[in-house]
């Protein structure tokens, strides 16, 4: 129980596509969130954060300013602070994604993966029914 996680949940919806029927690119959606959240307590939170790693940056600063509003004393028996522990990224990537069409009489429904000795990868995914697959090409830089 002292390592429960209080957490809000908070409903959040993509605004509309455009009248013109457009997309709207990731980066500039503007979410709608509802106002009410439901808060949960857990004992593990397992969550997906960015390479910027910008939820977890910001649960981080707001652990240490809840800590630096403790008195000094609250503070030697409150909780060990969370932390991010951050590693040097060893296995830098360059990626590009790419459709791929496969031919005709190639079974539409599979996931598609090639690697060369080199360290070259391509993996691709299915996105429709005609044979257009999702490619991405990891390389070294």
């Amino acid at each position: 129980e002292d390592d429960a996680v209080t957490v809000r949940i908070t409903k959040c919806e993509e605004t509309a596509a455009p009248a013109d029927g457009g997309a709207v690119a990731s980066q500039d959606a503007e979410p709608t969130c509802a106002v009410d959240a439901t808060v949960s307590t857990t004992a593990l939170l397992l969550g997906a954060d960015g390479s910027a790693r910008t939820v977890a940056n910001a649960m981080e600063r707001h652990d240490a300013a809840r800590r630096r509003a403790l008195p000094l004393l609250a503070r030697a028996v409150a909780p060990r602070p969370f932390s991010v522990t951050r590693y040097a990224d060893d296995n830098p990537k360059v990626f590009r994604s790419l459709p791929v069409r496969l031919p005709p009489d190639w079974p539409r429904g599979l996931n598609y993966s090639a690697r060369s000795a080199k360290g070259v990868v391509l993996e691709a995914l299915p996105s429709d029914d005609n044979g257009t697959m999702c490619a991405l090409l990891l390389m070294d830089p």
